[in-house]
């Protein structure tokens, strides 16, 4: 029994004994590939929305954050790019690349010490 309470995750009771979290930090790191070259952003929330049906919770929990990542993080481009001409389009675009980096690096960091995302 004090095996169990030991492989899981303290603040939410999730398993990580057994879960592979290389796909995790692979689309993690298209993220951040993402900066310079947006396509593989793209190819990080496909492979998202492709390996999140077959998740454990653990796992599960950071594909979903990754693919909220992406989705808000378009939006918010969308409306920055929309609104360059005026000055407060590029404070958009600062903000949202700031808010990506911070939630990209929180994820990655979870995600290396196998714990889902809160």
């Amino acid at each position: 029994m004090s095996d169990t309470i030991a492989a899981t995750s303290p603040t939410n009771n999730i398993s990580t004994a057994t879960t592979d979290f290389q796909p995790v930090m692979l689309v993690y790191i298209l993220y951040f590939v993402g900066f310079f070259l947006p396509i593989t952003a793209v190819a990080g929330v496909i492979i998202a929305h492709l390996k999140s049906s077959e998740a454990d919770p653990a796992t599960q929990s950071h594909y979903s954050y990754q693919i909220r990542t992406f989705w808000l993080g378009l939006i918010l481009v969308v409306i920055g790019a929309a609104l360059a001409f005026v000055v407060v389009g590029w404070f958009v675009l600062v903000g949202w690349a700031i808010w990506t980096l911070i939630r990209c690096i929180k994820g990655f960091l979870a995600a290396q010490a196998k714990k889902a995302i809160a």
